[in-house]
């Protein structure tokens, strides 16, 4: 069965997006063959019927929290009500995340050519260690922070070495170059298994701004450099991270 879907590109994190209003699609399984389909998405997630007080409500196959698809989902909402949000204007775009069921105000701002938006990102974040490597723990979701690269295929086995430890359906490494800050995401999902050096990653980039925190004087504002585009992150004196990014429909 071929499932209808829009795409959307936050930073080069390909992202496709499902009407899932039934609730009856295998998830897992529209999820894989539109990845087979379109080589470039690196992700999928599934819009639900509204809930509450959210304007829309978003879903990953995994249940992990994923912050681009939150930023896709504002835009496909922000799309859809077009006659709303003209150009040069900004909306604030409630969208619930189904694997927190936390709402996320999202502000939306349409330009020429896409939208730029920026939320303060909705859960307390903390570091922890695992298997010796700073991380951070979100809902369905942990990333570690290394500071040091590593050969793609060393990576890509210690991703899942890691992952074995963790309970998060979700795991990511970002790789970190403090002096540039360019950053290397690869992100492992345990089922539908799948393995991606990614172009972005915007939960990722909480996760970062937060170790990066632990190291400089808050409060500061600084941009992360990904292999397909910039996330910009700041952190105020009580380490609450706000993410801003462009992204455009394909």
């Amino acid at each position: 069965m071929t499932v209808p879907y829009s795409l959307y590109d936050p930073s080069g994190n390909i992202t496709a997006l499902v009407e899932d209003a039934d609730l009856n699609i295998d998830r897992a399984a529209a999820a894989a063959q539109i990845m087979s389909d379109e080589p470039r998405c690196e992700q999928v997630g599934f819009i639900e019927p509204v809930r509450g007080d959210e304007d829309i409500r978003i879903a990953m196959a995994g249940g992990e929290f994923c912050g681009n698809a939150v930023f896709t989902a504002a835009v496909h909402f922000a799309e859809l009500n077009a006659d709303a949000i003209g150009e040069g204007k900004t909306a604030v775009i409630k969208v619930c995340d189904a694997g927190t069921d936390g709402l996320i105000d999202v502000a939306v701002e349409k330009l020429p050519d896409g939208y730029r938006c920026s939320y303060m990102f909705p859960m307390q974040l903390e570091m922890t260690d695992i298997g010796g490597y700073k991380a951070v723990v979100l809902q369905g979701m942990t990333h570690c922070i290394l500071w040091d690269p590593m050969p793609d295929r060393d990576a890509e086995r210690l991703i899942k070495e890691l992952a074995a430890k963790s309970p998060s359906e979700a795991f990511g490494l970002m790789f970190v170059d403090a002096q540039r800050l360019t950053v290397r995401p690869l992100v492992y999902v345990k089922d539908p298994e799948t393995l991606v050096w990614e172009n972005s990653c915007a939960s990722g980039s909480a996760a970062i701004a937060l170790a990066l925190a632990e190291y400089w004087e808050t409060p500061f504002f600084d941009t992360l450099s990904f292999p397909g585009g910039d996330i910009s992150i700041s952190v105020d004196r009580d380490w609450r991270v706000v993410l801003t990014e462009t992204i455009k429909r394909l």
